[in-house]
């Protein structure tokens, strides 16, 4: 059984490492078994379509997968924790909201819609057209002296130091990026930030970190930011609040089951 089990998960590895590098196993899979039927469903196609009207020409270009996908097939993560964020940052209306690097199709798409004035940064060059938003230099943002209200960096720490992105390989380089943005926020200003969570804190090397929910509390604090509340996303999409009183709250939320499907803290900071 433990042998059995020891194999799975080295499968699911194995797909997660081809996964990342482009190749989807189920995909070319579910591609494959769908050939046959593609096939014949051509063939009847083209006998129902003869002396069709607008319709010029005919060409192949096979998509065999999407018969079995859900529909709206979403990054729970992603999906839940952008809109959550967005809303807080609508509601709140500062006159300029900065955003370093989270996703530009999502949360930040999000804030364009609602006309937020937002400016963005990235360690990677930005190709999308930005009339909708101002592109500030990740590079010497923390040398401005410039201080902001409100900023945001959603699934962006725990990539830090890892070279992913053509960033420094650094092993401290999620702390040196907390101290930053505490640097840059203003005093009473609101810091959001998310971080993937795990019983405990490990290294994904050169893909990602998870941080246990202990770590992510010690340096958080070491920083010197103030805790506003705290929000858990589970694996169903299910967003669960919990306002940060004192630490004793912390030993409560590490041991209680109703975190132990938790893939995401979001952390509403001050300072």
């Amino acid at each position: 059984m433990a042998k059995g089990l020891k194999t799975l998960k080295l499968l699911k590895q194995i797909n997660l490492i081809l996964l990342l590098s482009g190749l989807d196993l189920k995909r070319i899979y579910v591609s494959i078994k769908n050939a046959p039927s593609y096939c014949f469903e051509c063939i009847y196609f083209l006998l129902k379509s003869k002396n069709a009207p607008f319709c010029d020409s005919f060409s192949l270009l096979p998509v065999l997968a999407e018969k079995e996908e859900t529909a709206g097939n979403i990054d729970i993560e992603y999906f839940y924790q952008d809109i959550y964020v967005a809303q807080q940052v609508i509601h709140d209306k500062p006159s300029l909201h900065l955003d370093i690097g989270s996703r530009l199709d999502g949360f930040c798409s999000h804030l364009i819609a609602s006309k937020q004035n937002i400016a963005y940064a990235d360690i990677r060059s930005i190709s999308v057209n930005s009339e909708y938003f101002s592109i500030v230099d990740l590079r010497s943002l923390y040398d401005t002296g410039l201080r902001y209200d409100s900023i945001s960096s959603l699934n962006v720490i725990e990539h830090i130091g890892l070279g992913r992105y053509g960033d420094d390989l650094d092993p401290l380089g999620y702390l040196k990026f907390l101290r930053n943005l505490f640097s840059i926020l203003s005093k009473g200003g609101k810091l959001y930030l998310s971080i993937p969570t795990a019983k405990r804190s490990e290294t994904y090397f050169n893909a990602h970190r998870k941080f246990s929910l202990v770590d992510q509390v010690e340096m958080i604090s070491s920083t010197g930011f103030e805790f506003i509340s705290l929000t858990t996303l589970d694996s169903k999409g299910f967003l669960r609040k919990t306002p940060i009183d004192d630490f004793a709250t912390y030993n409560v939320l590490f041991e209680s089951s109703l975190y132990s499907d938790s893939l995401l803290n979001i952390w509403i900071l001050s300072k």
